[in-house]
């Protein structure tokens, strides 16, 4: 394939910070960091379209530079999958140890733990941050169709990144969302968060040797959006309020946010590169899903304690 998109040690080590502090936010606002004190606290949720936005990134890199889509691909999903099928099986354990007896078998529960589309009566604990899983495995399966428009400046990317723009901006006045449900799976989450992948992507070929001041101007550009679809509809500005179904302030938002990181490159990097911060955020980096799958225990397991 062509070797258009690199990553360079700047635009590496960002991304591995970024990822390691998102997985720290996402974990600690799991268990309560996100509602502590709203909505101020909410704006944190960004961190979630930052995830797509770097696995963007890093896709596009691999796509490049792998000699078949189907290895490339197949590295992808066997990473995403084996990450849930661990939390899975220590979830079959939990609800064994607290029945003692496994749960009852149907083909339907079956189907929707191997599609990553769980069913509540098997697990003890919410797993309610595992949709991003199922949605970034939805991702990844268009992503060499997604990856290769971009490569030709193909319309229909722009088609693609259109269409889940209007769907979101449809999402202020009509759940949209809610007419993507399909075989417990909801299609509408990976067409809008799809966005936040290609512009990674988007990124890391076109965007990434930006100066500070255009990424700047960009995340103020943003920002006004943003200000401007809050007061003109008079939105709650409260991230929380838009998550399930993105809406496009949501989306908004979150660009401007993630655009922000992007102007902090040369701070950001200086903290990475400190001596001994850096062996703490490999460890977040190199554990992401071992850290944010299992973030519901912690709460579980006092819950249970107290009574």
């Amino acid at each position: 394939m062509s070797n258009q998109a690199t990553l360079d040690r700047d635009s590496s080590e960002l991304l591995a910070l970024l990822r390691a502090l998102a997985t720290v936010f996402i974990a600690v606002g799991h268990v309560g960091l996100f509602w502590m004190n709203r909505p101020w606290t909410e704006f944190l949720q960004f961190t979630v379209p930052l995830f797509f936005f770097i696995s963007g990134t890093v896709s596009y890199h691999a796509f490049c530079r792998s000699p078949t889509v189907g290895n490339n691909l197949l590295k992808r999903c066997v990473g995403l999958l084996v990450p849930f099928y661990l939390i899975a099986l220590l979830s079959l354990l939990f609800y064994v140890a607290d029945n003692q007896q496994l749960p009852p078998w149907s083909w339907e529960g079956a189907w929707r733990w191997l599609t990553i589309a769980l069913l509540k009566a098997w697990t003890p604990f919410p797993l309610i941050q595992v949709w991003f899983l199922g949605v970034l495995l939805l991702i990844c399966l268009i992503s060499p169709l997604l990856f290769r428009l971009l490569q030709q400046r193909s319309p229909v990317l722009w088609l693609w990144l259109g269409v889940a723009l209007l769907l979101s901006t449809l999402q202020l006045w009509w759940p949209v969302g809610r007419q993507f449900w399909l075989a417990h799976h909801n299609f509408y989450k990976p067409i809008v968060h799809s966005r936040f992948f290609v512009v990674g992507a988007l990124w890391l070929s076109h965007a990434s040797h930006w100066p500070a001041s255009r990424h700047w101007l960009t995340a103020l550009l943003l920002t006004l959006v943003s200000a401007a679809l809050v007061m003109g509809l008079d939105l709650d500005i409260d991230f929380a309020e838009h998550t399930y179904y993105p809406s496009i302030y949501y989306v908004v938002g979150c660009l401007a946010l993630i655009t922000v990181c992007c102007a902090l490159q040369r701070p950001l990097l200086w903290i990475y590169r400190l001596p001994w911060l850096r062996p703490l955020f490999a460890f977040f980096f190199t554990r992401t899903f071992s850290v944010y799958l299992p973030t519901p225990l912690p709460s579980t397991s006092l819950s249970a304690g107290s009574k």
